[in-house]
């Protein structure tokens, strides 16, 4: 198991369970496959319904360029 995925264990589980909380999240990305940033980032949208994010990145994957609106 690398490290990257040692450090995101707790949170995940964090995510599942809470409701009502403010996460704050510092660069997820960091040492994480591309593949698993995706689906924690899924995980993070899921439960965004119930809970607050606040989250610092350097991340195009994590925020990605905003769409043109014509």
């Amino acid at each position: 198991m690398g490290e990257g995925l040692a450090n995101i264990v707790a949170p995940l589980s964090e995510l599942a369970v809470n409701s009502g909380k403010l996460f704050l999240i510092e660069m997820p990305e960091n040492d994480l496959h591309p593949q698993a940033l995706k689906a924690l980032l899924d995980l993070i949208l899921e439960s965004s319904k119930r809970n607050q994010f606040i989250i610092s990145t350097h991340s195009n994957i994590v925020v990605p360029p905003r769409q043109r609106r014509e």
